[in-house]
């Protein structure tokens, strides 16, 4: 059986085509199958071709896009997509260096759209893995991405915090996967700190990379300028900017690299030379 799709009013796939994550209400002329909050949707053009598919939300941003490749997408009838998804995330952090960090082991894992899983953010707090979904249709795929996220890491826990980010609600906070510790203790830049994932904000604790660069992020320093798109891609504008005057303060050393994206450039900062 078919599943519900967008059809777009004519010269609106221009930002489809352009690969950007978010489908806007005013650029659809039709919905078809009556699509319901957290459905799964195809995304077509005027002219009737296949240009994407992803979650529909009653609201503004109508559809994040999961994918503008395949429409195999559906977590019950293709684990595979998924299973591909959860693990380019952690495998780029595991290039990266977050995993090797020797007085930090919080960091963000997913990052939505940066990451290709719009709607989702994963955070790793030493071995406790916390899932938050900001919409609908990804909070559904709870089950199959905590059996993937267990599968490519040595997790102790999976919690899920989607109470407060949920559209119209409905989630509750709890562990979904594991043991259940009332407190986590973990370390960042040597400090050690005890968790409460149920009453902490964000995720649990105000993660730093959404406030600046953890000590001894140097790997960044040494990757391939595709790489540093993951900047990009994965900070505001304003945090970067943040970044930037915080390593800057600290005796960071400067380095200049334009992004080859349009609009785009960003002054990257890294620790100097030991």
């Amino acid at each position: 059986m078919s599943r519900p799709s967008l059809i777009l009013a004519p010269g609106k796939d221009k930002a489809v085509l352009r690969r950007h994550p978010w489908i806007f209400s005013g650029a659809v002329r039709k919905r078809v199958g009556n699509p319901q909050e957290g459905d799964m949707v195809d995304v077509y053009g005027a002219d009737g071709k296949w240009l994407a598919a992803g979650h529909f939300q009653d609201e503004s941003i109508i559809c994040k896009v999961l994918s503008f490749d395949t429409p195999d997408v559906d977590p019950e009838a293709h684990p595979e997509f998924w299973r591909e998804r959860v693990h380019q995330a952690v495998e780029y952090r595991s290039r990266l260096g977050f995993f090797d960090l020797k007085e930090t082991n919080v960091f963000r894992l997913v990052h939505a759209e940066g990451d290709y899983l719009p709607g989702l953010v994963a955070d790793y707090y030493n071995g406790v893995l916390v899932l938050q979904a900001h919409s609908v249709g990804m909070h559904r795929t709870f089950p199959l991405l905590a059996q993937l996220f267990a599968e490519e890491l040595p997790l102790k826990s999976i919690f899920d915090k989607s109470s407060t980010t949920i559209p119209g609600g409905g989630a509750e906070d709890g562990y979904i996967w594991g043991e259940e510790p009332k407190e986590w203790e973990i370390c960042e830049d040597g400090n050690r700190l005890l968790i409460n994932f149920f009453e902490g904000q964000k995720t649990g604790f105000f993660c730093r990379p959404a406030r600046e660069p953890p000590s001894g992020f140097h790997p960044v320093a040494r990757t391939a300028s595709a790489e540093l798109l993951w900047l990009h891609r994965r900070f505001q504008p304003w945090r970067v900017e943040r970044w930037c005057q915080l390593c800057g303060d600290s005796g960071y050393k400067q380095e200049s690299h334009r992004i080859v994206q349009p609009q785009c450039a960003l002054e990257l900062w890294y620790p100097g030379t030991p």
